[in-house]
């Protein structure tokens, strides 16, 4: 953030000043976009959290647990995408952290990650994208992107109906 850069908050949103249009001095105003990545094994959580830490518009947090993702999704302003582990901590499942996110949240991206091949976990939601580990950075990034548009394909779908 440089020197000129400014935050504030409004309405409960976190804002960031980013530029300025000088000839107007109209001000640019964006919320950082929240990636909520959610793996009871702490290694896979923190290699997830650093391959994000850098993407620019993004905050990414972490959780390890189904009760502290869902302490996250209720607190957070809004949750853009959640990348969570299908099977977590005492048959906790991905598919009920999930069902919480989209409850709370319609608009989410999902992304569920697991060493189990895609056809085990067939009772995923159709909205979401499954990733099998071990994956790459760019395999990630393409998951995200193919989970935001699949997002948006369902809702403008449901607001058609």
């Amino acid at each position: 953030m440089s020197s000129e850069d400014a935050v504030f908050t409004s309405m409960g949103i976190h804002w960031r000043v980013c530029g300025a249009l000088l000839r107007r001095g109209e001000v640019y105003l964006y919320r950082k976009k929240v990636i909520l990545v959610v793996d009871d094994e702490d290694m896979a959580l923190q290699t997830v959290v650093a391959l994000l830490e850098n993407i620019r518009g993004y905050n990414v947090i972490g959780a390890n647990s189904l009760d502290a993702a869902v302490r996250h999704l209720a607190e957070q302003d809004s949750v853009d995408i959640l990348i969570s582990d299908y099977r977590l901590w005492r048959a906790r499942s991905g598919l009920e952290l999930c069902e919480i996110a989209l409850f709370l949240n319609a608009d989410i991206a999902i992304v569920l990650i697991s060493t189990e091949p895609a056809h085990e976990m067939e009772l995923r939601p159709l909205r979401s994208i499954y990733l099998q580990k071990p994956f790459r950075r760019f395999d990630l990034l393409h998951a995200m992107k193919a989970a935001k548009s699949k997002a948006r394909e369902v809702n403008t779908n449901a607001a058609g109906t």
